[in-house]
């Protein structure tokens, strides 16, 4: 049985690696560690550096816990941020956060912010079951944080996929990207673009894609941009699990979500 890390916890699991960076004392601003050690670098390490103060990346922004580590959110509106489930607990012993140790700092670079504020309440999503690593679980890997004050940037919208029986359609000519902070630079925010979704699991309610991303990027958005330069959620980056012998990142899709945000007129 392979040992992995679980939200900064050594536990045996087989196939799983969450990626919440679960240490409060980081490196410097740069890469001091191979980037092969670390889960969720598919090969080649396609991470780049990109200016956090221009939109839609000063949306995205490093969502950091009193009780030590950090995730990545992003803004689907002034007050709301979307991040993973998973992030919204104590790694140390399984303790739901409360909301006044969750800060959401948008367009976050070193000194340097957009906006920030901390939270007002934590929205889990309802199947969602803590230290349980199978399917049904990581599907549910995502919650909102609802903010004390109001983020005046543009949110970014998130994307209705259509539906073929279990598969997911995406839109032809569209660009697959993922940004967040990554325990390994901790205090820049950094994108792979051009990667892609390679395919869906658990029935259509996981996504599997090859965007590297590592500690820390749990929350992220997996992003579509569409022809016209629009940006749009695609899913929310929570793991690396292996499928046969290929390890693929892991993201809950829209689809598990976007009905809810819109029962709460979240989104349109």
């Amino acid at each position: 049985m392979r040992k992995t890390w679980y939200g900064g916890a050594r536990i045996g699991l087989s196939s799983i690696a969450l990626l919440c960076a679960a240490i409060s004392v980081l490196t410097p601003p740069s890469f001091a560690q191979d980037s092969q050690d670390l889960p969720g670098i598919l090969g080649t390490d396609n991470r780049k550096p990109i200016d956090s103060s221009a939109w839609p990346w000063s949306s995205i922004g490093r969502i950091n816990r009193t009780a030590g580590g950090f995730c990545t959110g992003t803004l689907i509106a002034t007050k709301f941020v979307l991040t993973a489930a998973h992030c919204m607990y104590d790694s140390r012993n399984g303790r739901p956060l409360a909301a006044q140790e969750i800060h959401f700092v948008a367009g976050y670079k070193r000194d340097d912010y957009v906006a920030h504020s901390i939270a007002r309440n934590i929205h889990v999503a309802d199947d969602f079951e803590y230290g349980t690593a199978n399917g049904e679980a990581l599907s549910n890997d995502w919650a909102l944080v609802e903010l004390v004050n109001e983020i005046p940037l543009k949110p970014l919208s998130v994307h209705e996929f259509a539906r073929e029986g279990e598969k997911l359609k995406l839109p032809e000519g569209a660009s697959i990207l993922r940004a967040g902070y990554s325990q390994d630079r901790a205090h820049l925010l950094a994108a792979h673009s051009g990667c892609s979704v390679e395919g869906t699991a658990e029935s259509g309610r996981i996504l599997l894609h090859d965007c590297d991303a590592t500690r820390g990027d749990s929350g992220s958005a997996l992003l579509l941009k569409t022809q016209d330069g629009d940006y749009r959620i695609l899913g929310v980056s929570v793991a690396v699990r292996t499928y046969g012998a290929q390890d693929y990142g892991v993201a809950v899709p829209s689809v598990n979500f976007r009905e809810q945000l819109s029962t709460r007129n979240l989104i349109p």
